[in-house]
């Protein structure tokens, strides 16, 4: 089996069809640029998961993963694994807000901003849903990554560059923690994390490994996983309530416990299943 799994990962991307979609059991890769990757890498795959689950603990905060994450994506061959590119028209993971427990009135109080207009903006808002979008940004530092030795040894698997984009009528559109250039590193592992303190090691959990196959074409399904870091660090907020950002923003950070250093922050995502094929297999599906 293992040399089959070697096989499928080492193969070269072909042509498309134009408009033609990845057919049976390739079609979650339709959103994957494989005809797009021909002459950008030797070895170009395709990545597919859904998040169904798990929390993101940044500081004293937890976010539940309430709702379904999609995580689609093109691999461009790299050392010991492979640079992700977003699929056509998209991005590496799609955007699903997640409710912030307490809401507005948990994290800011409208009396402490000066200004009536300011204070009747904010008391407007005063008790309304607050959203944490966790979004994978493009960062200098370090491409979104999946890593072949995250499969078969105890290293991170899928590694991205993140920030969390707090949702709000009161807050705006650009209140975020986490940036391009101070972005949320996150090494997501099935294996034992090793964290500063007060943080203590937790453990993911790899899944089922299968060789899937249509007319000859192979795939792998990884199902029932789970992704774990909890050593990573979250910078503080920036950009909330506009004008008013150098008073909320602090005013976020004391509620949130922000910045936060490595040892104080989680993420657990659980993936019911991830899908990896070749480029070349998913564009012959098309045919």
């Amino acid at each position: 089996m293992w040399t089959s799994i070697a096989t499928l990962l080492v193969a070269l991307s072909i042509a498309s069809p134009a408009g033609a979609t990845p057919k049976g059991i390739f079609s979650v890769f339709r959103g994957c640029p494989a005809s797009e990757l021909k002459g950008r890498s030797e070895n170009p795959i395709c990545v597919y998961a859904q998040v169904a689950g798990g929390r993101l603990t940044i500081g004293r905060t937890m976010v539940p993963i309430d709702r379904t994450i999609t995580i689609q994506a093109g691999g461009l061959n790299a050392a010991e694994g492979w640079d992700l590119v977003p699929p056509s028209g998209g991005t590496i993971m799609s955007k699903a807000p997640l409710e912030v427990p307490g809401g507005l009135n948990g994290l800011v109080q409208c009396g402490a901003i000066g200004g009536r207009v300011a204070q009747a903006s904010c008391g407007a808002a005063d008790g309304t849903e607050v959203t944490a979008t966790i979004e994978v940004v493009p960062a200098s530092s370090a491409p979104a990554f999946v890593s072949v030795s995250g499969l078969f040894g105890e290293k991170p698997l899928l590694l991205f560059p993140a920030r969390v984009h707090l949702g709000n009528a009161f807050l705006g559109n650009s209140c975020y923690i986490g940036s391009g250039s101070h972005p949320i590193m996150l090494e997501m592992t099935f294996w034992a994390t090793t964290p500063p303190a007060p943080n203590i090691p937790i453990s993911g959990q790899r899944g089922k490994l299968e060789q899937e196959e249509e007319n000859g074409l192979e795939a792998l399904v990884l199902s029932g996983n789970s992704l774990v870091d909890n050593a990573f660090s979250v910078p503080a907020a920036e950009g909330c309530a506009g004008q008013l950002s150098s008073l909320v923003d602090p005013m976020l950070d004391a509620k949130l416990g922000l910045p936060s250093k490595a040892g104080h922050n989680t993420a657990i995502l659980d993936l019911p299943a991830l899908d990896l094929a070749i480029a070349e297999n998913i564009v012959k599906s098309e045919e």
